[in-house]
C-alpha cells in the first residue's frame, strides 16, 4: 500500500491527477478491508490516507465525505490514546472546516 501511496504522489506531481486519485482510492479500498479484519493495526494508516490524501483530491463531495471518514476514525483512536491521536484528530477536523468552507462557498 506505500507503494501505491507513493504511486498516487508521484502521478499527482507530474500532472496526472485521475490516475493518482485511482492509486489513492485503490489504497484506501485495501486499508479498509484490512481494518474490518483488525482495526487497531489499520484504523491509523486508513484515517492517515482518508485524511492526507483523499482530502486533496477529487471533488468536494469525496474530499468532504473522505476527511468525515477520518475524523470518525481520528475520534476512536482519541478515545483510547489521547496522547498519540488527539494532534491528529485536531488536524483532520482543521481540514474538514477548510473543506466545508470549500464546498459551500459560491464558485
Amino acid at each position: 500500500m506505500c507503494l501505491l501511496d507513493n504511486l498516487s504522489l508521484h502521478l499527482a506531481d507530474i500532472g496526472h491527477q485521475e490516475d493518482s486519485l485511482q492509486a489513492i482510492w485503490e489504497a484506501v479500498n485495501i486499508r479498509r478491508r484490512l481494518a474490518a479484519d483488525n482495526p487497531a493495526a489499520f484504523n491509523l494508516d486508513l484515517a492517515l490516507s482518508l485524511s492526507l490524501r483523499l482530502s486533496d483530491m477529487g471533488c468536494p463531495n469525496d474530499a468532504f465525505e473522505a476527511i468525515h471518514q477520518a475524523v470518525h476514525l481520528y475520534q476512536q483512536l482519541a478515545a483510547d490514546c489521547p496522547v498519540a491521536f488527539n494532534s491528529y484528530l485536531q488536524d483532520a477536523v482543521e481540514i474538514r472546516k477548510r473543506i466545508t468552507a470549500r464546498k459551500v462557498s459560491p464558485i
